[in-house]
């Protein structure tokens, strides 16, 4: 089992345990969160492995880790006859090869989803399913937990579900060399899909910014949250989350909404009388991005604090 600090310490893990099969040739199974599915595909396609390609073939099946959970829970805990028919079935589906059966290796995540909701006796009762379906059936199995939910279950489930794996590798954090720092939690506010919500994210900016004692920053900043802000009502015509977080030489604007497309950096005319957000966002902030997630994207700017003072005169 392996715990992790960040999300991407976790696909790391998972990437490295699926290319060894790939090289033993043994099949894959992945029953995982949709983020991390196509995170761990990307992670395979940079180690020059197609998911696509492998799933045609028939050596890659990847599943959503809740919709399978929900195939064999019953009245909030697992039944194992169902566990056995629905998981073990996949397994032998995987291990199905042209001449004989061959080595499977499987990635799960929905020990995890039970102890994140708080269901950890749930949790631990498929932990020793897991172990049984062992007993007869051939395949490897990681399983991923993330370090923080371990906090909500205790000291004495977390040592059953350890107990219940022969192996498990520590969070980088455990190391002789710190991991990165974890962003800091960011302050943050939902506003409504309408016109008037880009005057309050601006208060909401101003807010936050002078409680962090980064005033010198304000003017840029307010600039940088409208732009992004008046973007998610007008073109994606969405509600959205807006974000404000220091760390360390730098305050960082985000920016959540449910659009689909993406902010690109125009050419406008010189009688343009649009188009020359993004264009601001770019000449401003001394970097931004757009990062996509299930619900849709995050438009994020970061500003140095070492920046000069200016007047405020947006409100």
């Amino acid at each position: 089992m392996s715990f992790y600090d960040e999300h991407e310490h976790l696909v790391a893990d998972v990437v490295r345990f699926l290319v060894d099969g790939v090289r033993a040739n043994e099949a894959l199974l992945v029953v995982a969160t949709p983020a991390h599915l196509a995170a761990i595909d990307a992670g395979l396609l940079a180690e020059g492995i197609s998911g696509d390609d492998r799933r045609a073939a028939g050596d890659y099946i990847s599943l959503d880790a809740a919709d399978t959970l929900a195939a064999f829970m019953v009245e909030g805990r697992p039944d194992r006859s169902r566990f056995v028919a629905a998981v073990g079935g996949i397994i032998e589906r995987a291990g199905a090869g042209d001449l004989d059966e061959r080595g499977v290796r499987v990635f799960g995540e929905m020990v995890a989803l039970l102890w994140d909701d708080g269901a950890v006796a749930a949790a631990i009762e498929l932990e020793s399913l897991w172990n049984e379906l062992a007993a007869t059936h051939e395949f490897s199995l990681l399983c991923g937990y993330p370090l923080a939910a371990l906090a909500g279950g205790g000291v004495a489930a977390a040592t059953q579900v350890c107990d219940r794996h022969s192996a498990v590798l520590a969070p980088r954090s455990y190391g002789p060399t710190p991991s990165p720092a974890v962003e800091p939690a960011a302050s943050s506010e939902v506003f409504l899909p309408v016109p008037s919500a880009v005057r309050a994210a601006r208060r909401f900016v101003r807010a936050e910014l002078h409680e962090l004692g980064a005033s010198a920053v304000v003017h840029d900043a307010l600039l940088l949250a409208s732009e992004l802000a008046s973007n998610a009502v007008r073109h994606a015509g969405s509600a959205f989350r807006l974000s404000v977080a220091q760390k360390g030489g730098v305050v960082r604007i985000a920016v959540d909404d449910a659009g689909t497309g993406e902010p690109v950096r125009g050419e406008p005319t010189d009688w343009a009388l649009g188009g020359r957000g993004i264009l601001l966002v770019d000449e401003v902030a001394a970097s931004w991005g757009t990062d996509r997630h299930n619900d849709g994207k995050s438009v994020w700017c970061e500003l140095a604090l070492e920046a000069p003072a200016r007047p405020a005169v947006l409100d």
